[in-house]
Parts: structure tokens; sequence; C-alpha cells
């Protein structure tokens, strides 16, 4: 049954914060001149003099990505093009709990993307840093073998099929974790945002530092990011739909609401989309991350409203206190998870921060915590003035968080709590799902406390969207317009894609919502991957650069 559309008001709401989006970006230039996802021109010109004058720890970050931009590492994406099939004739698994052949898993296939956009994003730092071409040469002849053969896990390819009580998508087997294609299957393809956000900080970072790229190369870098995207995306879904379908009036008291609004995994799967969002300078995607208006996934063929943004993650997450929905709910590892959720919020705040002038450090909703609020709770555990509860995490030390609050020394040069939080290590985080080198881009020289002076706090104090209008947001959360609301990919314009897809008005699902279904095969979009692959493990919760995909839900 396809139910009612989005009403004409929310529409014009949703399409006028994008136009918003736009004009406030072009008529300021992108505010504070981004040159990657996550960093702007005053961060840049700060780390090319510390590492001309060798300062540490900064210059050994940079010694770090150099020895990351191996010139002779071959490409190896992971290459499955009838992974849909039935496992018995050799479909894709979960491999969360299993060894994994090559090209078997979902598991191998989120860190074999991981791996690559690590590695893309070393080569664009790499040419940014030492302006040698060589660097960003080897980023495109990479990221090309990687377009060509990789196949990404893009479930609606699998048909997913929303219904109460019982929704399914193609090969789906029964049990949790420990069967070869649960629905965890589908709520874990969200981790190949890992991949997505190297690739996309690449991107931007290649493009801004002027590196010479035909028309032809941006074009397949760009289709390559949107490919990702989408199939990033299609794990998204497989969490919010999931509720639009059980909840169309959201019960805020049940745990099963609660728990797929309010998750880590929703927020690791904006951060590669915000991530392609900024680099592609698609307003309409950054809008769909972060205020949760609509989106053209022209790959799948389907417009959606987001309800599931930064914003109402924010407001479902996080306890007035800074309490984060896992520690809450008394996941294990509890503070582990509750800053691996707060890494995920801040890497979409910082990409707001940079390419909108938004400042979600500080932005609250009805009775929420905010982001900022978090980091104050969770400084006590970095300081050691507070113990975890859990038995897992008895005697444990939580400093290899503390690179998480150079960016709050940033914003908040006087706030002692914050300033000897970051010197509790030696400043030498270099993380992966992220910016990379960490102090190096973001670091202040602050010395061991003390007042200071921010020497590239640049962002504007506001701008169109700094007081966006909640009303559609709060609607959504409290059920008084439909949450699930899609609407013809015919109605809306998107900057996607620069090619359109061809779509038909009927749902392939029960979902109580409008699905325009493409009529053109996902993976005949792109022909995609090659080989490299990755020691590292799917369950780790590491946030270092050792780290690897996702932890189980």
């Amino acid at each position: 049954m396809v139910a009612k559309c989005l009403s004409p008001f929310v529409l014009f709401m949703s399409m006028m914060i994008v136009l918003m989006v736009m004009m406030s970006a072009n008529a300021n230039n992108q505010p504070s001149d981004p040159i990657g996802v996550w960093f702007n021109r005053a961060m840049l010109d700060r780390a090319r003099q510390r590492i001309q004058t060798r300062q540490q720890p900064y210059y050994g970050l940079y010694l770090q990505v150099i020895n990351r931009a191996n010139l002779n590492a071959v490409p190896n994406p992971f290459y499955m093009p009838n992974m849909t099939v039935p496992i018995n004739e050799g479909g894709i698994t979960y491999g969360w709990d299993q060894t994994s052949g090559p090209n078997t898993t979902l598991a191998e296939a989120t860190d074999r993307v991981s791996v690559a956009g690590w590695t893309l994003q070393a080569y664009a730092l790499a040419y940014l840093f030492t302006n040698n071409i060589t660097y960003g040469d080897k980023c495109i002849s990479y990221m090309k073998e990687w377009a060509r053969w990789h196949t990404p896990v893009n479930m609606y390819e699998f048909h997913l099929r929303f219904q109460l009580h019982a929704s399914t998508f193609d090969g789906m087997t029964q049990g949790v974790v420990k069967t070869e294609r649960p629905w965890n299957f589908g709520l874990d393809s969200i981790f190949q945002t890992y991949g997505l956000m190297g690739v996309s900080d690449a991107y931007k970072i290649l493009v801004s530092a002027g590196y010479p790229m035909a028309a032809e190369t941006d074009a397949i870098f760009r289709g390559y990011i949107y490919k990702l995207a989408s199939a990033v995306n299609s794990g998204f879904h497989v969490w919010t739909r999931w509720v639009d379908v059980q909840f169309p009036r959201p019960n805020n008291s049940s745990s099963s609401f609660r728990r797929y609004r309010s998750d880590n995994h929703l927020s690791w799967a904006l951060t590669g989309l915000s991530a392609a969002g900024a680099a592609l300078s698609d307003w309409a995607l950054l809008n769909y991350t972060i205020n949760g208006g609509p989106w053209t996934d022209t790959v799948a063929g389907i417009t959606y409203l987001n309800p599931s943004p930064l914003k109402a993650i924010i407001k479902l997450a996080i306890e007035p206190d800074g309490r984060m929905f896992e520690e809450k709910i008394g996941r294990t590892p509890l503070i582990g998870y509750s800053f691996y959720h707060l890494q995920a919020m801040m890497t979409v705040a910082q990409v707001a921060q940079i390419h909108l002038g938004l400042d979600l450090w500080n932005y609250t909703v009805q009775d929420s915590g905010s982001i900022f609020n978090s980091y104050i709770r969770y400084s006590d555990y970095i300081l050691r003035l507070k113990n975890s509860t859990d038995p897992s995490e008895q005697g444990r030390s939580f400093t290899s968080f503390s690179w998480l609050y150079e960016l709050m020394v940033a914003a908040n040069p006087n706030n002692p709590v914050f300033l000897a939080s970051i010197n509790t290590t030696a400043r030498s985080s270099y993380i992966l799902q992220g910016v990379g080198p960490v102090s190096l881009l973001w670091g202040e020289d602050v010395g061991t406390g003390g007042p200071h002076t921010c020497s590239v706090c640049t962002y504007p104090t506001s701008s169109p969207l700094q007081q966006w209008n909640d009303l559609v947001l709060d609607q959504l959360l409290t059920g008084q317009v439909l949450s699930n609301p899609m609407v013809p990919s015919t109605t809306l314009s998107s900057s996607s894609s620069s090619s359109s897809s061809s779509s038909s008005s009927s749902s392939s699902s029960s979902s109580s919502s409008l699905l325009l279904s493409s009529s053109t095969s996902l993976s005949s979009s792109l022909s995609l991957s090659t080989s490299f692959s990755s020691s590292s493990s799917s369950s780790s919760l590491s946030l270092s650069s050792s780290s690897s995909s996702s932890p189980l839900l």
C-alpha cells in the first residue's frame, strides 16, 4: 500500500532549506575556505609551517602520511558481481563470525574498501603537503582501478522488502549475527562508510590543491563517490525505513524505536554521506545528513526525506547531561561505544562547521543534550576522574580517545578540561576514519595548559541556517507528519549526479511510502574493483590507525 506523500508545506520548507544552503555557500564562497572535507586553508597553512620547521609532534604525523602513501601499493578492489545469488550458489555471506575467502563476505568488502579509502586519502595528503605530482598521479590511477572493478554492497540490489514484523531481503537467513546472511548484514553494510570518507576526502583535496584532473577523470571520480554513497545510503535505509514501517506514528517509549533512531550506526552512515556531500558540493546531500531534507539517490532511483539526520540523532541519543545512548542502554564496552558514537557525531559536525558555517557542537532541541555536553561528560574518563561501571572496562585507560578533544580546544581555547584532555598523550594519533593526522591539521600549540588564542578559529559565527527552523524535524520525531515520506524524483531536482536514472512509480515493498525503483540494475551503472586485502578485524572498536570495520549491532 502506498501511503500519502509529503505535505506541500513540508516539501516547500525542505526545498527552501536546500536553496538556503546553496545561497549561503555561494554568497560566502564556502565561508571557511575548505581544502579537505574536515579542514580549511588556515589549518593547511599552519600544517605546512609545522612541516617546514619539523615541529613535533606534528612532523612525525607528516612522516606517517608519507609512509602511508606507498607508491608501490597495488589496488585490490572487492569484486563480486554475483553477490546477490543464493548462498549455496556462491552468493555473499556476512562474515563477521566466519573465516572469509577472497571476495566472499561483507566483512571483507567493508575492510577492503576502508583500506582503499585510507590509501587514497594518504596519496592526496602527500600531494597536498609536498606538491609532488607523483602522489596525485598515483591517487588517480589507484582510484580508477577501484572505480572500474569494485562491487559495492548495495542493499537495494537484494530487493529490500520493508513489511510490518517481516522485513526481509533476498537470501536473508534467520538469526542475528551467527548466520550467513542475517538482518545484521543489511545493518552493517553501512560500514562501507569508512571507505567513502577516505575517497571523498581524497577527491576534495586534489581538486582544492589544483591537481590537473582531466574532465573524464573528474567524472569517473565523482561517479565512484556517488556509487559508494548509494551503497552506504542503502544500509542507512535498512535502519530508517524499518522504523518507518514499524512506527508510522513514532512511539518514543518503544526500545526498538529508540534503538533504530539513536544508534551509532546511523551517525556513522552520516559521516560518509556528509563527506561525499562536502566533496561534491552536493548541498542537497549535506542537507539530507544534517537537517533531514530530501535527497535523490540516482543509483537506487529513489528520493527520501531522511528522518534520522544528525540533528534528530542528537535529540534522541544525547541526554541533557551528555550521556550517550550507548551508555544509557548498557552497550559493551560501555564508555568505548560512547566515545565511538561521539567520534561519528564530531566528524559530521566538523563538516557542517567547515563547509556551511554551522555550529552543531552546541545544537540542542527540546530536552536533549549537545555534542558539547558529551565532550564534558566523557572527559572525566580520559582524565581518570571516573571509572567505567562496565566490568569489561575495569582498569582501562581512555586516553586513546584524547585526540577527539583537539577541535574542542580550538573552539574553546581557555577550557582547562579540554586542554588537560589532549595533553594526556603525545598527541600523535593518526585517525583513519576521519581527518588522518589529527594534531597536524587540527591541533593548537597549547603547551600543557593555560589561556591561549586560537590560530585558525576563522569560522563564521552565523549563517542563514544557523537558526534553522526545527518545525519539520520536530514533526517527524513526534509523529505529527508521516515519519518516512518519500517523494517522486520527478518532483524534486537534486545535484546528486550528472546523469538521471529512469524510474517507475511502483513500489517493490509494502513500506508506507512512495518508492521509485530504478529500472536499471545498480551493477550496470558502473563496473568497479581489483585487489588489496586487509588483515584488520571487522569487530574491532579501536579508533586509531590500527582500526578497521564496525562493531556488531
